[in-house]
């Protein structure tokens, strides 16, 4: 599914343009050009999960700015015609980022939950030995992207 030049390099701009860390930006940006073909979209900073409950004490627009700005954000979904692809982006995968990326998907399956979640995906620059198979017998996928500097 061969995407438009010009939308593919505004997808990853953007997507890149999002992270906060330049690390994870440039395993972003290396993950995108490899992969960004095979999705029909990408959204970045999605946030995921209920958020705070401030209870009735509090106006209507207070409690939701306050749910929102609580919600757990993951660094890009993909989309393809199956579902939505969590993709967390590390400098290192380790044990604590495949839990993370473990709860987002815990938390997509609460809000959005629409589309379903098809897959959890870890992205870094480099991983602890054993993550890959730490990380597959979980149900999480690691890319590694060595290559990439900052």
């Amino acid at each position: 599914m061969a995407m438009d030049p010009q939308r593919r390099a505004a997808l990853i701009a953007s997507a890149v343009e999002a992270q906060a860390y330049p690390p994870e930006a440039a395993v972003a940006k290396a993950w995108l050009e490899e992969n960004i073909d095979q999705y029909w979209d990408i959204d970045a900073q999605v946030r995921v999960g209920p958020g705070v409950d401030l209870g009735p004490d509090y106006s209507p627009n207070i409690q939701k700015m306050a749910a929102q700005a609580t919600r757990k954000r993951v660094d890009l979904v993909a989309y393809d015609m199956d579902g939505a692809i969590i993709v967390e982006l590390k400098d290192h995968v380790d044990l604590a980022a495949v839990r993370q990326a473990i709860e987002y998907g815990r938390l997509w399956n609460i809000a959005p939950i629409d589309p379903p979640l098809k897959a959890i995906l870890v992205a870094g620059r480099t991983g602890d030995a054993d993550i890959m198979a730490t990380a597959a017998r979980q149900g999480v996928t690691v890319e590694l992207f060595p290559q990439v500097t900052v």
